[in-house]
């Protein structure tokens, strides 16, 4: 089980949730807390594939999103000609 602390101001811990699916996360660094009380996190840096994972407030995670799209340098050649500037801002190396 792992335990998510999220901290409110004074470092008091203003939300608690425990994690009792087996879909492991890795590293999310962009985390949000839904409405409705869930929490979404954002795998993008060396995680593959790129996903949204939803933690909700029983401990149950779900992928809520992937990006499986694999850019060979060609790919990137043609959507810089489109769109000029692309190959050079894109973060991920192809």
């Amino acid at each position: 089980m792992i335990v998510i602390l999220l901290f409110g101001r004074g470092r008091i811990p203003a939300l608690q949730y425990s994690i009792n699916s087996n879909l492991s996360v890795n590293g999310p660094n962009n985390i949000a807390v839904s409405q409705r009380g869930s929490i979404l996190m954002c795998e993008d840096g060396g995680s593959d594939p790129k996903r949204l994972v939803v933690l909700t407030q029983s401990g149950n995670t779900f992928p809520s999103a992937e990006n499986r799209i694999a850019l060979d340098e060609g790919d990137l050649t043609l959507i810089d000609a489109i769109y000029p500037g692309t190959k050079e801002n894109f973060g991920d190396s192809a």
